[in-house]
């Protein structure tokens, strides 16, 4: 992994707030890259790091190499973190500690034990931002809260309250269509989206005004 923030000079890495991560997980699905490019164990792949998952993906796809750059700081030490989680920690207890689910152990108690493993840089990041650890760094991204805003504070207005289930219950492709066709789709939601995935309202709330 490698951070050249300090020798950038595009625009937006000049204006662009880097002290925060902005995404903990990754929403485009890592299958596209991989089939995409055909990964296999003769390629040494460049990618940007962002929350680490489409870099993770990638080395489990048979990739000989990966390497991961970002202008943020933040997105480093995220990646960072995970891999000192998937070195040292059991599925078990790596599982809580990203905050998929609830964490018996104090996830900053299981951060101490994973913190020599980080470099200074993301040392001192982590070492400020302990709220995003004791709620699940999965969870502590920008866009990632932006999408659970709209998630359970206003979705919830437009649709049916077991709409989703009913979607994720669907058997198939078809089903879920004709799910979303009778029960979400009307006219509340869709101004809802426009308004939401606006361009104001994520320069505002899901990414950068830059």
């Amino acid at each position: 992994m490698s951070n050249e923030s300090g020798k950038m000079r595009s625009e937006i890495a000049q204006t662009m707030a880097l002290d925060k991560v902005r995404y903990s997980q990754v929403w485009e699905d890592h299958r596209v890259l991989s089939e995409g490019l055909a990964i296999g164990p003769e390629d040494d792949v460049l990618s940007i790091a962002s929350s680490g998952c489409n870099a993770l993906a990638m080395l489990l796809a048979g990739a000989r190499s990966v390497t991961a750059i970002d202008m943020s700081p933040a997105q480093i030490a995220l990646v960072e973190l995970k891999l000192a989680g998937i070195r040292s920690l059991s599925h078990e207890d790596f599982v809580p500690f990203m905050g998929a689910t609830d964490s018996a152990t104090p996830r900053l108690s299981v951060y101490e034990q994973l913190r020599p493993q980080l470099t200074p840089t993301s040392q001192a990041f982590w070492d400020t931002h302990h709220e995003d650890i004791e709620g699940g760094v999965i969870h502590c991204g920008r866009f990632d809260q932006y999408l659970r805003l709209f998630l359970e504070k206003h979705l919830p207005k437009v649709w049916p309250a077991d709409a989703a289930e009913h979607i994720l219950d669907a058997p198939a492709l078809a089903d879920q269509k004709r799910v979303y066709d009778t029960e979400c789709d009307n006219e509340e939601y869709r101004q809802l989206l426009r308004w939401f995935a606006g361009k104001e309202m994520i320069a505002m709330s899901g990414r950068d005004a830059a």
